[in-house]
């Protein structure tokens, strides 16, 4: 495969909390700002937790995105083509262990050609969210994104198929803390909380900051040409990647220690505020 020429920046972004709101909807200034950069010469990656399957089709499909890196970095696609350049899996038998040592979470296996879902996972989201009248349109929105089954294990067992990622959601914030740190104990995965009611597994080394360091070595763009959005703790390892990591406003407060900078929120479409200003500064200096 060949390289890139080299580019001399990189916008990467998460998208839930940072560059979509409520709804998969993303601000408008937020999108102008975004587009502006793929016009100006910068690389646009996408860079989510999300399995390549959830990611809205305008995104996928928009000219101004040129690499997505997804399921929390386990993957590295190229945009206009859907060519996967970078991969980092769980063995299946090991996805698999980790489920069933953990019973008390409703399970998520995000597969590199679609996912699944055990079906208490709608209800613990639903029931998490305070939302217990969540309506048809919400679960049929569940219903695009995940294949209902009982068991998440026994699917990864019986398919044997490597995983990407696994989300392990739980009744309480206590009991995933309990399971994040068996996890990690054992050293072979790499796990995080975003929400802090849940856990995100991937294979060791499979990060959005590792997969943007890599992203970023194969396209020639150097650490200070990098600047990163995020919101949340999956966000974190993209702040030793990206020269400038900029919190989104209603992150947690650890989240913004790390930070560079601070945006207003999502629905302050801050994402959009800050990267145009930034934009600006940067086109000044050319």
């Amino acid at each position: 495969m060949g390289r890139h020429e080299p580019a001399p920046h990189l916008v990467a972004f998460d998208l839930d909390g940072t560059a979509l709101a409520a709804s998969n909807r993303m601000p408008p200034r937020t999108r102008e700002a975004l587009e502006a950069a793929h016009r100006m010469g910068c690389l646009v990656v996408v860079a989510t937790g999300r399995a390549l399957s959830m990611v809205p089709a305008f995104l996928r499909e928009a000219p101004w995105v040129d690499y997505l890196i997804v399921s929390n970095g386990a993957r590295v696609v190229r945009a206009r083509t859907g060519e996967t350049i970078y991969s980092r899996v769980i063995p299946p038998d090991l996805a698999a262990a980790v489920m069933e040592a953990n019973p008390e979470a409703a399970w998520e296996v995000l597969f590199p050609d679609g996912c699944v879902a055990e079906w208490r996972s709608y209800f613990r989201y639903r029931d998490y969210r305070g939302r217990p009248n969540w309506s048809l349109s919400r679960l049929r929105a569940w219903l695009t994104m995940f294949r209902p089954v009982w068991s998440a294990a026994a699917v990864v067992r019986r398919q044997g198929r490597p995983v990407e990622k696994l989300n392990g959601i739980f009744r309480d914030q206590a009991s995933a803390a309990r399971a994040l740190q068996r996890i990690r104990a054992q050293g072979e995965l790499q796990v995080v909380s975003p929400r802090g009611h849940d856990v995100e597994v991937s294979a060791r080394g499979a990060d959005k900051g590792s997969a943007l360091a890599w992203l970023a070595g194969r396209v020639g763009v150097p650490k200070e040409g990098i600047i990163a959005f995020g919101d949340s703790e999956n966000d974190l390892s993209m702040a030793g990647a990206a020269g400038l990591f900029v919190a989104m406003g209603d992150a947690p407060p650890h989240i913004k220690e790390v930070a560079g900078a601070v945006a207003p929120s999502v629905d302050e479409d801050g994402l959009g505020v800050f990267l145009q200003e930034w934009l600006e500064k940067l086109a000044s200096q050319r």
